[in-house]
C-alpha cells in the first residue's frame, strides 16, 4: 500500500467520522428540543392550574359564576371578577405566544382555547368581558385571539 492509498483511506475515515458526528449532534438537538417543549408544556399546565387557584378562595367562585352569567356585580366584586378573568386570558396569551414561536404544539393551544370558550365565552357575561378586554392582548396575537375566542358560537 502506497502513501496515496493510505491518505485516501484516512480521508474516508475522517469523512465518516465527521458524518457520524453530525448525526450524533442532530439526534442530541432533537432530543434537547423535545425536552424543552415538554418543559414548556409542564410550565404552562402549572400556570393554568394556578390561574384557577383564586377561584377556590372565599366567595370568588360565586362572584365569577355571577359575572359569567351577566348578573350585576357590586363593589369589589367587579374588581375580583376582572382580575380573575385577566388571569385566564393571560394563560391564553402565553400559550398563543409559545405556539406562534414554535415552542409549543398548536394542538395544545387549540385545547386551551376550546376550554376557555366552553367555560367562559359561552356565557353572556364572559363573552361580554372578553369583547371588552381583548384589546389588552398584544397586537401580534390580538386579531387571531378575537377570531378564535369570539369568532363563532362556542
Amino acid at each position: 500500500m502506497n502513501w496515496d492509498a493510505i491518505g485516501a483511506l484516512a480521508e474516508m475515515i475522517g469523512a465518516a467520522a465527521v458524518f457520524g458526528s453530525l448525526i450524533y449532534l442532530a439526534v442530541q438537538i432533537r432530543h434537547s428540543s423535545n425536552h424543552f417543549r415538554a418543559q414548556i408544556e409542564d410550565e404552562l399546565q402549572t400556570r393554568a392550574f394556578q390561574a384557577y387557584d383564586p377561584f377556590y378562595e372565599g366567595q370568588n367562585a360565586d362572584i365569577v359564576d355571577r359575572g359569567l352569567s351577566g348578573e350585576e356585580l357590586v363593589g369589589g366584586e367587579n374588581l375580583t371578577f376582572d382580575l380573575l378573568m385577566h388571569r385566564q386570558l393571560a394563560v391564553i396569551q402565553t400559550v398563543s405566544q409559545r405556539a406562534e414561536s414554535g415552542h409549543l404544539d398548536p394542538e395544545l393551544l387549540d385545547g386551551y382555547i376550546s376550554h376557555f370558550r366552553l367555560i367562559f365565552v359561552s356565557r353572556p357575561g364572559g363573552r361580554k368581558w372578553v369583547e371588552n378586554h381583548i384589546e389588552t392582548m398584544p397586537g401580534d396575537i390580538r386579531e387571531e385571539a378575537r377570531e378564535r375566542l369570539l369568532g363563532s358560537d362556542p
